[in-house]
């Protein structure tokens, strides 16, 4: 009696085009027709809108990917920020030292933290307030001429 158990496991979970017996996924809702039918759920974890950006330059670096950020913005010139690293720079090993000027977020409803979001790279001006900063790019390598080899005699 096991050996069959097993094989049926084997072909109902293992190899599903082979299935002897097929079972719908189970539908955890309260109504599993609706759900089930390919209607989207509603997503509940869509960042919010409600942040205030701001630029500032970092005063002072801290462990676990945190700065102190004085803010130049005309918003709150002058502020000082607790700030940590948001999660794409993180991943992306962007690296951030004191005087570095930066794009950070901070929401309504603590206006003592905030979220850097983006790095200026030292040349660039500071774009306008409400615009997004542009893309980083990369220059060209240099295009140095090669060396003509030796006529062959």
């Amino acid at each position: 009696m096991r050996l069959f158990c097993n094989i049926i496991n084997l072909l109902q979970y293992n190899l599903p085009s082979l299935s002897v017996f097929p079972i719908p996924p189970p539908c955890p809702s309260l109504f599993p027709s609706v759900r089930c039918l390919g209607f989207p759920r509603p997503l509940a974890f869509l960042v919010s809108k409600d942040v205030i950006e701001l630029i500032g330059i970092v005063e002072e670096c801290f462990p676990n990917a945190t700065f102190r950020v004085r803010v130049t913005s005309e918003q709150a010139a002058g502020h000082t920020l607790h700030c940590h690293l948001a999660g794409r720079m993180r991943v992306n090993r962007v690296r951030i030292l004191p005087g570095d000027r930066v794009k950070l977020e901070m929401t309504p409803y603590d206006l003592g933290k905030g979220r850097i979001v983006y790095r200026f790279s030292p040349s660039s001006p500071p774009p306008p307030s409400g615009t997004t900063p542009p893309p980083a790019v990369v220059p060209p390598p240099s295009a140095a001429p090669l060396p003509t080899p030796p006529p062959v005699q």
